[in-house]
């Protein structure tokens, strides 16, 4: 008799108490970029996607074991070893996370750039900076995207709805490597120079943009697939390379120490300087 005295008095006591919630605010993209601060907070998360296991394990992994420069530990798992045996297929875990994050970190580099090309909560300078390493970050991704896999979706959007998770995909190596370049020269124009240990400054724009140019050239020169059907030309993809490499090792060696000697790799006969980029 006493057990269902005790369970009626229970059940009555939480009938009186209402466990329904008043949210009393939160943050989403629409409310969120009003600052300074909340700005710079937008600009580490999508940083931070740089910084999940299987991007980094991904960024070395594609890029060392399938050219021979190192070989996988017996015990590696398996995707290791199909790496090294050049036999990865759609199923492969460690492209398929790879591909992934390489689009989360796309995807917070657009939500930066979406609510802070436009804004009017942020000091000149702070957007500046701020919306220049977010160009820098959709560049950098898409560089080791189209690197790793071709021709790939183009998404330049934040996704906000279910319908934007299906981007269209890239029509050539030429439309993505437009973006790169147009995203890496409006990082230059917006950027200083900015010696901070983990954040990208004008140099690393200009350092990505020689990468850039060489893996064209180079590519192109050998007969890579794909690369031999885009419509830029070799010789002048690596005076571009030259040219931003040049300015890279001459211009800020006083601020990063580059070696002396280096300065004699990149001079060149007369560089016809960069290619044209007509940014929309």
């Amino acid at each position: 008799m006493k057990k269902i005295i005790f369970t009626l008095a229970a059940v009555c006591m939480l009938s009186a108490c209402s466990l329904d919630e008043t949210p009393y605010g939160f943050y989403s993209s629409d409310n969120f970029y009003k600052t300074e601060e909340d700005a710079e907070s937008g600009l580490m998360y999508a940083y931070n996607a740089l910084n999940y296991l299987e991007y980094l394990r991904g960024i070395w992994y594609l890029g060392d074991i399938p050219t021979e420069t190192m070989y996988p530990k017996s015990d590696e798992p398996g995707d290791i070893h199909m790496l090294q045996q050049w036999t990865v297929n759609s199923e492969t875990e460690l492209t398929m996370y790879y591909f992934k994050y390489c689009y989360i970190a796309i995807n917070r580099a657009n939500t930066v750039i979406d609510h802070i090309q436009n804004s009017s909560g942020l000091s000149e300078t702070a957007r500046r900076r701020i919306l220049g390493e977010a160009y820098f970050l959709r560049a950098w991704n898409y560089f080791n995207l189209v690197r790793t896999f071709g021709i790939v979706p183009v998404q330049t959007k934040m996704v906000a709805e279910l319908s934007q998770t299906t981007p269209p995909m890239a029509t050539g190596l030429d439309q993505l490597y437009d973006l790169i370049f147009g995203d890496l020269t409006r990082a230059d124009n917006l950027l200083e120079v900015n010696k901070v240990f983990g954040r990208a400054d004008k140099v690393a724009a200009q350092s990505l943009m020689a990468k850039a140019y060489l893996t064209i050239a180079s590519s192109k020169e050998h007969n890579v697939h794909r690369y031999t059907e885009m419509r830029r030309e070799p010789r002048i993809m690596y005076d571009s390379a030259a040219y931003w490499a040049g300015k890279v090792v001459r211009d800020y060696k006083n601020v990063y120490d580059f070696d002396t000697n280096l300065r004699d790799i990149y001079d060149v006969d007369k560089p016809t300087g960069p290619e044209h980029i007509f940014i929309m």
